[in-house]
């Protein structure tokens, strides 16, 4: 569950101080299906994955990898890795080799411990080379931490 915007408009009824202990290091988890067009695109263009609030900035606890190969390989490509708009990453890469393999994977990847950039939301993308070609599909199951920036 991200923060939506009508989320947003209810809670900016409370207090500030009441919205904090609310939205402060409350654990998140969104799940996406990544088509083969999204996982050769997002080598160029890195796909949204939780959209940035201002005041607010996400820490990347985990997330899964679930590929499912169809009939054609994918080629070309390089590391996989979460970032937030400022290109830093927020996890460790995924090896491309899962995605890459004619075969079906299951992969756990580490979030990314350091400085948080608030306002920013959280991007998949390629770390190295675009993929090419290849028909599989994937689904990404990301966890993370919302930490409220002001006092």
């Amino acid at each position: 569950m991200s923060l939506s915007k009508a989320l947003i408009d209810k809670i900016k009824q409370y207090p500030k101080s009441e919205i904090k202990n609310a939205i402060d290091m409350s654990v998140n988890g969104v799940e996406i299906d990544l088509t083969a067009a999204q996982i050769i695109a997002f080598g160029t263009t890195p796909l949204e994955i939780v959209t940035g609030v201002a005041g607010v900035a996400y820490e990347v606890t985990d997330y899964t990898f679930i590929f499912d190969y169809g009939t054609t390989q994918f080629t070309g490509g390089g590391a996989v890795v979460l970032e937030d708009s400022a290109n830093t990453a927020r996890s460790a890469t995924l090896a491309a080799a899962p995605i890459l393999a004619a075969a079906d994977s299951v992969t756990s990847v580490a979030g990314n411990k350091g400085t948080l950039l608030a306002g920013s939301g959280i991007y998949i993308t390629n770390a190295t080379a675009a993929f090419a070609a290849g028909d599989g599909v994937a689904r990404l199951k990301l966890n993370y931490r919302t930490h409220v920036t002001g006092l």
